[in-house]
């Protein structure tokens, strides 16, 4: 995860990039504050594919008619086991340590 990397790559399913997307262009449309987020726990996608408990903060910056969103993320530091289904109940996602 580095500088420059597409933030869809790390958004895990069952949520789409294209469902993404249209949630980032509606929260430029109608945000009403240049303040960075507070540090939500969320999760998001780690190298190997497994999902990472994060602590994460998000700001909306403008550039020369251009949108950037910079994103820091901390790992949490609760170990517990995390799953994501999709709408027929099927595990999409899980943290490395689910089955544990």
């Amino acid at each position: 995860m580095g500088l420059g990397a597409n933030v869809n790559a790390f958004v895990p399913p069952p949520i789409l990039p294209k469902q993404h997307n249209t949630a980032m262009i509606k929260f430029v449309k109608y945000s009403n504050s240049r303040k960075p987020s507070k540090p939500i726990s969320n999760v998001i996608l780690n190298s190997e594919g497994f999902l990472l408990d994060v602590y994460l903060m998000i700001t909306c910056l403008a550039l020369d008619q251009s949108i950037f969103f910079t994103c820091a993320f901390k790992k949490s530091d609760k170990d517990q086991g995390i799953v994501l289904f999709d709408d027929s109940n099927v595990i999409v996602s899980n943290t490395d340590n689910f089955s544990e």
